[in-house]
């Protein structure tokens, strides 16, 4: 993905990170992220991230939005 960035490049990214997003809420495997970002650009797995966590809510607290998880985390020294 080198040059300008394509509104196409940039929906087929979004498409991937709503499929991420499933997989990792759903019944998805690792092998299933693995199929999912096999053969994308170290620019398309940027991508991928900015758009996962563009989908973030900024104003919900950091707790609520980790209660998905097993297991509990300890906070990070310095964080807000």
């Amino acid at each position: 993905m080198s040059g300008q960035v394509t509104n196409r490049m940039v929906d087929s990214v979004d498409k991937a990170a709503l499929e991420l997003v499933g997989i990792v809420h759903g019944e998805g495997s690792a092998p299933d992220v693995e199929k999912l970002v096999r053969g994308m650009t170290w620019h398309e797995l940027v991508g991928l991230a900015i758009s996962c966590a563009a989908m973030v809510d900024p104003d919900r607290p950091m707790s609520e939005l980790l209660a998905w998880m097993d297991r509990p985390l300890r906070p990070v020294r310095g964080a807000a």
